[in-house]
Formats: structure tokens, C-alpha cells, sequence
């Protein structure tokens, strides 16, 4: 659990979130706040609090633990004007078998079925938890409330 929670503050300090300011539902057309009361929104007391959240709340999946699988998902959302999760999407993930010749044998499946089936794991559980979120303090731009569109790495390395 330590090495998640570690694991999760490192990719996210190093990494980073971006963000972009969305105008309509499609989240698309990004504004870059750079003016006078611009302000991105902020979760409870910043990024180490989100790190720190997302460390504890994350569930590493049995069947990956069981087995030696690790993996990254790049997850976006959207942080609505009245501070609510939305849109919630994992964009990428990527899978790594400590011990994929064993876990091929075993489980019958191909490389690509077994890719599949974990990397869905990594990003249902990811998926899980940035939406379980509470609200965050809604961005501005110009002084009004704005939707800001996020980017998260989320790391699943077995302890």
C-alpha cells in the first residue's frame, strides 16, 4: 500500500496534471488561463492532498496483484465549474507481466487477450477512483467559474 501511495505522489509530482479550460460539454476548444483572476481549480489543499487521496483510495486488482501485473493508466476528467467530477476517461494504459511466459502458459490467452484484460482492470479501477472524488474549488477565468479539463497518471506497481 506504501509503495502505491508513493508510487501514485511520484508520477503525479513529476508528471503532473495538466489542465485545460473547456467551453462546452464536448470538452473541447482548451483556453489557457493566464489573466487577471484566472485561477485552475484546486483539490482540498493541492496536488500532494489529490496524490495522497488517490493513494489511498486506489484498489490494486487481485487477479493483477496475484499475478505480477503492473501497469499506468493516463486518465482525464473534468473538474466542472461548481467543482463536481465529470467526464471521467482513461485515455491510455499500458501493461507490464513480470512473468509473462509463466502468466501466458497459465492462463491460455493470448499476449494481446491478456494486455487487454488487465489494462481494463488498471483503468476500471482508475476510472473508480477520480470519480469517487469530492469536489474540488472550481476554477475562474475572468472571475466566473470555469470547467478545466484534466490529465492524471495513475501507476499500479505491485508492492
Amino acid at each position: 500500500m506504501k509503495k502505491t501511495i508513493i508510487t501514485t505522489l511520484l508520477a503525479i509530482l513529476s508528471i503532473g496534471l495538466k489542465a485545460q479550460v473547456v467551453q462546452d460539454s464536448t470538452c473541447v476548444d482548451p483556453i489557457v488561463l493566464t489573466g487577471k483572476g484566472d485561477r485552475l481549480p484546486q483539490f482540498r489543499s493541492g496536488m500532494n492532498d489529490l496524490a495522497r487521496y488517490i493513494g489511498f483510495h486506489l484498489k490494486y486488482p487481485k487477479e493483477a496483484k496475484k499475478n505480477g501485473v503492473e501497469g499506468r493508466v493516463i486518465t482525464t476528467f473534468v473538474v466542472e465549474a461548481d467543482g463536481t467530477i465529470s467526464h471521467v476517461q482513461p485515455v491510455q494504459s499500458l501493461v507490464h507481466f513480470k512473468n509473462k511466459r509463466k502468466l501466458l502458459e497459465k492462463s491460455g490467452m493470448s499476449e494481446l487477450e491478456l494486455t487487454n484484460l488487465y489494462g481494463n482492470l488498471f483503468q476500471d479501477e482508475a476510472k473508480r477512483v477520480i470519480s469517487s472524488m469530492p469536489k474540488w474549488t472550481p476554477g475562474h477565468q475572468a472571475g466566473m467559474p470555469v470547467r478545466v479539463k484534466y490529465t492524471c497518471p495513475i501507476t499500479f506497481a505491485n508492492p
